[in-house]
């Protein structure tokens, strides 16, 4: 489930970037006693609950995820999705970052 392998990166357990995308590219939609009552109806909140949604009206457009290390570098990777789920395009940076 993506919140236990974010759960995991945060707690210092080595995650490589590729687990993290997948994590928040899971499916999974948490069990009905999960959710929250937010006054929409249960087929919608279970819907909502996963990490990456696709329906053909709503849905996850964009996946990024920023590391920095220490010493000052960052890395940026961002991925997006097309309406219907598939990718439509990645873009990789790599960049220091500088006192000013």
């Amino acid at each position: 489930m993506a919140q236990a392998a974010m759960e995991a990166y945060v707690a210092g357990d080595p995650v490589d970037d590729g687990r993290l995308i997948a994590a928040m590219a899971s499916p999974e939609q948490a069990e009905a006693s999960q959710l929250p009552n937010t006054g929409v109806s249960v087929d919608m909140e279970r819907l909502l609950s996963s990490a990456f949604i696709s329906t053909p009206a709503y849905g996850t457009r964009c996946t990024s995820l920023i590391r920095l290390d220490r010493s000052g570098e960052a890395r940026f990777f961002e991925r997006r999705f097309d309406a219907g789920g598939g990718i439509a395009g990645e873009k990789r940076e790599v960049f220091e970052l500088r006192e000013v």
